[in-house]
């Protein structure tokens, strides 16, 4: 493909009239940013879009030894360069066969008659060939631009029929995940890469496409399925957007499959490690701001509580005397100002039916999501 971004236009001429290609290279050099070359066989004509990085062919009716269409098929044998087909007089199965072969804009008549004269009675017509060349190759520069974006995204992209869950363009990298070739996955539908149980579904899938629809996005986990029929978690993300004048969904996939095992790695840590604080024999505690965030069943029982009685309440509401309550509170303000890491000490306490004890505690500072606390564990628990 010879489109450059950023560049003018270089616009290859093709035929046998020679007069009218000159015409139209001479008009076309007069407008800024154009420059044109003119071919007169289709060998010379495959050589230009070959090596010279042409952005437009415009091609009469032929070079005399083959007919334009037989020159498009050779050049789109290596190159998908816009391509203006001036056909002559031809039948409507003669235009099909050049829109099949690959053109992109296709002129019933001669290049002769389009132009209507070579003076400045045609200066007019000149004028519309030069716009509908600059405004093909415009389309085309965004149409790769578009391309190259959507090929370098490391995520997955589909292209989608928001009513009928038909995917209509996907890139490489949805390839790569799903295990499809291009052509494979563009006859695909959402049902067939979202995997097979609730609520993970074809209606479901329809829903959320037809909601981003209306609503413009949409973000939410699902499971897709490969082609082998691996299942695997990912994050989709729904737009809606206009391409080629229809209405379309976007839908960016990102493979969460390790994020999601790595939550339920943690999900199983912190779970055992509930479990086994909770049925330690051993009490243990957290303290943030000198208020008990957190206490297992053991530490509530030394205290005489119950654990949801304890949580929530101050520190030194469960110390005997003032002396034991100014000692732990200055304890406690060490470590959550960084002071002293750790401190070990103890505290008389009295618990609802009247016993007497002294706990021994041994905390040290921690940092918390929101902030500095102290945890710690009961030493031991002697009366008196």
């Amino acid at each position: 493909m010879g489109v450059k971004t950023g560049r003018g236009y270089r616009v290859l001429l093709v035929g046998d009239d020679r007069e009218v290609l000159n015409s139209v290279k001479g008009f076309l050099e007069e407008r800024d940013g154009f420059e044109a070359v003119v071919a007169e066989s289709v060998d010379e004509a495959v050589d230009h879009v070959d090596e010279a990085g042409t952005d437009c062919v415009v091609c009469g009716e032929g070079t005399g030894e083959v007919d334009g269409v037989e020159i498009l098929r050779r050049v789109r044998a290596s190159s998908d360069v816009p391509f203006v087909a001036f056909l002559g007089d031809v039948s409507s199965e003669d235009e099909m066969e050049a829109i099949e072969a690959g053109a992109t804009d296709v002129v019933r008549g001669t290049l002769r008659g389009f132009i209507a004269g070579v003076e400045d009675p045609g200066r007019e017509q000149h004028d519309v060939l030069a716009n509908r060349v600059r405004n093909i190759v415009e389309r085309e520069r965004a149409r790769t631009n578009y391309r190259e974006v959507f090929e370098k995204i490391n995520d997955a992209l589909f292209i989608e029929n928001p009513e009928t869950g038909e995917i209509l363009d996907v890139n490489e990298r949805m390839c790569e995940m799903h295990g499809y070739t291009r052509e494979e996955a563009l006859g695909l539908n959402v049902s067939d890469v979202s995997a097979d149980e609730e609520p993970y579904t074809e209606e479901r899938a329809l829903r959320n496409l037809q909601k981003a629809e209306r609503e413009g996005s949409r973000v939410f986990e699902w499971k897709n399925v490969t082609k082998d029929g691996r299942t695997f978690w990912v994050e989709v993300s729904l737009r809606r957007a206009e391409i080629d004048g229809e209405d379309r969904v976007l839908a960016v996939v990102r493979d969460i499959s390790e994020r999601k095992k790595n939550e339920r790695r943690r999900r199983e840590s912190e779970e055992k490690f509930r479990a086994i604080v909770e049925q330690s024999l051993a009490g243990v505690y957290v303290v943030k701001d000198g208020v008990f965030d957190y206490v297992n069943t053991a530490f509530a029982d030394a205290l005489g509580e119950e654990v949801n009685d304890v949580v929530g309440t101050h520190a030194t509401e469960y110390a005997a005397t003032e002396e034991d309550r100014e000692r732990m509170r200055e304890n406690l303000r060490k470590r959550e100002e960084g002071e002293v890491d750790s401190i070990r000490y103890s505290f008389a306490t009295e618990t609802a039916d009247g016993e007497r004890k002294r706990l021994v505690v041994h905390g040290t500072r921690i940092e918390l999501p929101d902030g500095p606390a102290v945890a710690g564990a009961l030493v031991e628990a002697d009366g008196g």
